[in-house]
């Protein structure tokens, strides 16, 4: 028969006395996980460990409670083979909703109908030819489609000038997205409409008409809508310190101050084995509660994972240039270009193609 194995549960609450904050940063530090998981920890019951032996249960349950938290035990009837670390929510839970803010990453701005306007066709009456005098039956109306667009200027230019006269409609267009974008902190998707007829009228007045002028214009309007998007963007991440307000600053300094304390730690214990089998458990560098229970793999990983980086922290230079090389190091691991995709939703396809079909049919106009 085998032994009863545990899964060690978090209750979502806190023990009396113990403050939300410092909790939270003890839990960051004891699996390894951001700020953001460790919160997530905290705000409703959670698996933290699963099927293990009691004693390990016992122990992990104790270094919990010493954080702070409310933890329980409950038998399971046999081994999972997938146990370990897992911060998934216990079946019949929900997670709450998180507060958005600065830390949860650069903010996300959604399209938005600010009515059906409709921008003015440019429209041109099609003559019609007389009606045949031994007929009696009416000339044919034209297509709706005709009706709407913009009729040959005539003429023997290259395609390739009406196609850079949409060109610089385009560049003009991604440059105002921006603009506004970045003015009013969010985005209106009919500018993407705007924008597509705009590149398709310079096309179609400068001469352009046809299938090949029509394709055009519409690639033209899709370079411009993303391309105001992804300067917008890249705009959004060089002004990000600029952004972030002093009580977000002091949190950070904060960090800083607490990473050095934890290097220079470090340093004093650094060529003790003893005594750095001790500072990895007191600072959550290993999943022992004990330092007589640290391995020397554990010693091996610690020296080639962790302690390079608290080599950085001792090395580091006073709090405003460290904060500024941090910064740029985050933001580097963000790319504008994903930044945009994730942006693109419902509404934002729906002006595009908005654009893009406008800028199409204008482009292609209608020969005389």
């Amino acid at each position: 028969m085998p032994d009863t194995i545990y899964d060690v549960i978090t209750g979502g609450k806190l023990q009396p006395g113990f403050e939300k904050g410092r909790v939270q940063e003890s839990l960051a530090a004891l699996f390894k996980v951001p700020m953001e998981k460790a919160d997530a920890l905290m705000r409703q019951p959670r698996v933290v460990k699963k099927g293990v032996d009691k004693a390990a249960a016992a122990r992990l349950k104790q270094r919990l409670e010493q954080i702070g938290m409310v933890v329980t035990l409950k038998a399971v009837a046999e081994q999972d083979p997938g146990a370990g670390l897992s911060l998934a929510p216990i079946e019949g839970s929900a997670d709450k909703p998180a507060a958005a803010g600065p830390a949860d990453g650069p903010a996300r701005f959604e399209a938005r109908d600010l009515g059906n306007t409709v921008p003015p066709a440019n429209t041109a009456p099609i003559a019609q030819a007389a009606p045949r005098p031994a007929s009696t039956t009416p000339a044919p109306r034209p297509a709706p489609e005709e009706a709407n667009a913009v009729p040959y200027a005539g003429g023997d230019r290259s395609p390739m000038i009406s196609l850079a006269a949409g060109a610089g409609a385009a560049l003009l267009g991604a440059l105002l997205w921006s603009a506004i974008a970045t003015h009013m902190g969010y985005e209106f998707g009919i500018l993407a409409w705007a924008i597509g007829g705009a590149i398709g009228f310079a096309v179609a007045i400068s001469g352009g008409h046809g299938q090949v002028a029509g394709v055009g214009a519409a690639a033209l309007a899709v370079l411009a809508i993303l391309g105001g998007k992804y300067f917008f963007y890249a705009d959004l991440k060089d002004n990000l310190a600029n952004l972030l307000d002093e009580e977000i600053i002091a949190e950070v300094q904060q960090i800083y101050e607490e990473e050095r304390a934890t290097a220079l730690a470090f340093d004093a214990v650094r060529y003790d084995d003893d005594g750095l089998r001790e500072f990895m458990v007191d600072h959550g560098f290993t999943e022992e509660f004990a330092p007589e229970d640290v391995t020397d793999e554990d010693l091996s990983w610690f020296h080639s994972e962790i302690e390079p980086a608290l080599d950085e922290a001792l090395a580091a230079p006073d709090f405003e240039n460290w904060y500024q090389g941090r910064l740029q190091e985050e933001l580097g691991d963000v790319s504008t270009l994903d930044l945009v995709l994730d942006d693109i939703g419902f509404l934002s396809v729906l002006f595009l193609l908005l654009g893009v079909s406008t800028a199409y049919r204008l482009g292609r106009g209608a020969e005389a």
